[in-house]
C-alpha cells in the first residue's frame, strides 16, 4: 500500500476472487482506508462484503512517502479496524 504524507486522503481496495467478474456480481469485498495527514495516522476499516476464497488476514506492507524520504511498515491486519501511527 503506498501514499503520500500531507492531505488527508480517503481511498478503497476493491478485491475480488479474481475470476471473470464476480465484482460485478457483488462478489467482492470493499475495505476503506483513511490517511489524516495531521496526525500521520492511517486507519483500515472492517471489511464489507464477501466472496469465496477471501483471506480474512494478511500483512500489508505500508510505505508512506513525504519530503523526507520513505518510510516502510509491516501491518498485520484481522480483518478488525485498526489505527497505525507513523
Amino acid at each position: 500500500m503506498l501514499g503520500f504524507t500531507g492531505r488527508d486522503a480517503p481511498f478503497t481496495l476493491d478485491e475480488d476472487g479474481g475470476d471473470e467478474y464476480e465484482d460485478v456480481r457483488g462478489a467482492s469485498v470493499l475495505v476503506g482506508r483513511l490517511w489524516s495527514g495531521k496526525d500521520r495516522r492511517m486507519t483500515i476499516a472492517c471489511p464489507q462484503g464477501s466472496f469465496d476464497g477471501i483471506t480474512p488476514q494478511r500483512v500489508y506492507r505500508i510505505m508512506l512517502i513525504s519530503k523526507a524520504g520513505c518510510e516502510k511498515r509491516l501491518v498485520a491486519y484481522t480483518g478488525e479496524e485498526i489505527q497505525i501511527v507513523c
